[in-house]
């Protein structure tokens, strides 16, 4: 369950969520702020959440979790940034967002990917399985299918 705030009701109270200043970041990877609304410094370790530290500097505004009353260490929840303007003509940030040199994807079993009306499927056994209500294929140059046998339709 969630409160107003969107919160799980599994975490403290909304009060132990402060707006804070990054002070310094140190060398264990950690981050002193200044909290807003009291005089106090605390030492917040960054909740990793999947997708990556953020890169924060000093003089920016976070927002951290303290875990108690009194607390001197917390969780830096995230940066607080403007938000991206965007390209009206297709809708996407103009914000460059990494793009990594090679993507692996590994499982024991299967990796499926899949929307509501596509899938391709890569097995253990080798089997490779596409399906969708139309599939293209293009080649700049050539395009081969190999294999003892070929069947269409």
């Amino acid at each position: 369950m969630f409160n107003t705030l969107g919160l799980p009701e599994c975490l403290p109270n909304t009060s132990e969520v402060h707006e804070a200043v990054v002070v310094a970041v140190l060398q264990d990877g950690a981050g002193e702020v200044r909290l807003r609304t009291e005089l106090r410094i605390i030492v917040c370790n960054y909740l990793d959440t999947g997708s990556g530290c953020p890169v924060v500097q000093d003089g920016e505004t976070v927002v951290c979790l303290l875990m108690g009353e009194g607390s001197k260490r917390g969780y830096l929840l995230g940066v607080v940034r403007a938000m991206p303007k965007l390209d009206r003509s297709g809708g996407r940030s103009n914000i460059a967002k990494p793009i990594p040199s090679r993507l692996v994807l590994e499982a024991n079993e299967e990796v499926v990917i899949k929307t509501a009306q596509s899938k391709i499927a890569i097995r253990a056994n080798g089997d490779v399985e596409v399906l969708g209500r139309r599939i293209i294929s293009r080649a700049r140059k050539s395009q081969k299918l190999l294999a003892p046998m070929l069947k269409l339709n």
